[in-house]
């Protein structure tokens, strides 16, 4: 996608067989990141036409060494650090940290959520074969300069302005690839038509629209200034240094969905800072004022393998648990036979312990998508408690369930309600802010 959110869009044949330290993506129209877990992005074909043959005379792996060469040195030039991102090819159906994924995406997209840009190969080949080999490239060049906007806290409350920032580094990029005398005959013009394939106007998008992107003329002429301006005179990027360079997000980098993990990084910076507060414990009487009717109806922790088949007993949600450090969990139930009219009658709290604050945010998307597949469950407004919180809902065996996930320093809290008549929503936040605390603005 040439829009971001965690945008989406495929990289050529060159590229399908890597999983490399770098990303960012040239996006399709897509609305902008969700707090919750993000569905997958809108989607957009690109058409156009460009001579075949013309392309890259390079190699794959210069791409990514002349984008991490050229970035790095601009950052330490201005006193700052730069840390690569990943790409992750998507090559069967997976699900990351914004959402589940299908290698038939006709996208390619940056996710800000674990810094990985996702790459569709068979979409990537499809606009090499339609554009040109630049094609692909000039998408890299876009997604990257996403990562790059990420590494800065560059603010994305204009859209369009932010999609057209990374337009203009994406021409950023190819004034080096020519600067390396890398950039053939028709490159440029396959980059242009590019731009102008993905416009708002081309696509057939009001540009006011949530998540728009640039018209056609638009995105071309900020490609044109990245290619002539560089990054800080033509993209107005903020390369200043605060000081002390500014901590970058640590990052749990997933391999490829085929791939297990071979090491398990730890996390730094988390997406929302932690608070200090003592080690999340389980509540021996709920903080409802008819706590008295409620007993416990059971207790218990689940194992390594138990929590594994809960969440659908798959490679990858086994591989998810060992990359996250998963340590241990322990739940306990609570039921009362005579609610009041409105009031949950049947609580769960259930807590999963992890290695990091990073780890366990995570974990919230991914438990919150595995307790919706295959039921009439939906995401709902979640309450402001912890560091980092969703919320599902939907009708249960007995009523109506609302289930909260939240990330408290390592620890994944689920509290989840039942009421036989209503929402027991109020209910549920009374008992996730009396364990998690309400969230600092």
């Amino acid at each position: 996608m040439w829009h971001q959110d965690e945008h989406r869009r495929v990289l050529p044949r060159w590229v399908t067989a890597m999983v490399i330290a770098a990303s960012s993506v040239l996006l399709l129209p897509s609305p902008g990141v969700a707090q919750t877990p993000t569905p997958a992005p809108g989607r957009s074909g690109f058409a156009g036409s460009s001579e075949a043959g013309t392309g890259y005379v390079g190699h794959e792996d210069e791409v990514f060494s002349i984008l991490n060469d050229y970035w790095a040195g601009v950052f330490a030039a201005s006193g700052l650090i730069y840390t690569a991102p990943n790409v992750v090819q998507v090559t069967a159906p997976t699900y990351g940290a914004c959402g589940p994924m299908r290698p038939e995406e006709e996208n390619a997209f940056y996710c800000a959520r674990d810094a990985t840009v996702y790459l569709f190969p068979q979409f990537m080949e499809k606009e090499r074969d339609t554009l040109g080999d630049y094609a692909p490239i000039t998408i890299i060049g876009h997604e990257w300069g996403h990562h790059i906007q990420a590494l800065l806290d560059v603010s994305r409350a204009d859209s369009r302005r932010f999609e057209l920032q990374a337009d203009c580094l994406s021409g950023v990029f190819m004034d080096q690839v020519e600067q390396r005398q890398l950039l053939d005959p028709g490159d440029f013009s396959e980059a242009l038509d590019m731009s102008r394939a993905v416009g708002d106007d081309t696509l057939g998008l009001p540009i006011d629209a949530p998540g728009a992107h640039g018209t056609a003329e638009e995105r071309i002429k900020s490609l044109v200034r990245g290619y002539g301006g560089g990054p800080e005179f033509g993209c107005k990027l903020p390369l200043v240094a605060t000081g002390s360079p500014a901590p970058t997000p640590g990052i749990i980098r997933l391999p490829q969905p085929t791939q297990l993990p071979q090491a398990v990084p730890t996390a730094e910076v988390i997406q929302v800072p932690p608070r200090t507060s003592a080690v999340l414990q389980l509540p021996d009487v709920l903080p409802l004022n008819y706590a008295s009717c409620f007993r416990i109806d059971g207790e218990g922790s689940f194992d390594f393998d138990q929590t594994v088949v809960n969440l659908g007993d798959t490679v990858d949600a086994r591989r998810r648990m060992e990359v996250w450090g998963w340590q241990g969990n322990e739940y306990r139930q609570f039921g009362c036979d005579t609610p009041p009219t409105g009031h949950v009658g049947w609580v769960e709290v259930s807590l999963h312990h992890f290695n990091s604050a990073q780890s366990a945010q995570q974990a919230v998307d991914y438990f919150a998508v595995q307790r919706i597949a295959g039921t009439s469950l939906t995401y709902t407004p979640p309450p402001f408690v912890g560091d980092y919180a969703v919320a599902v809902t939907g009708p249960a065996v007995n009523g109506t369930e609302y289930t909260t996930y939240v990330a408290s320093g390592s620890t994944l809290l689920r509290v989840t309600g039942v009421a036989p008549v209503g929402i027991p929503r109020d209910d549920v936040f009374i008992v996730a802010e009396s364990l998690a605390g309400i969230r600092n603005p």
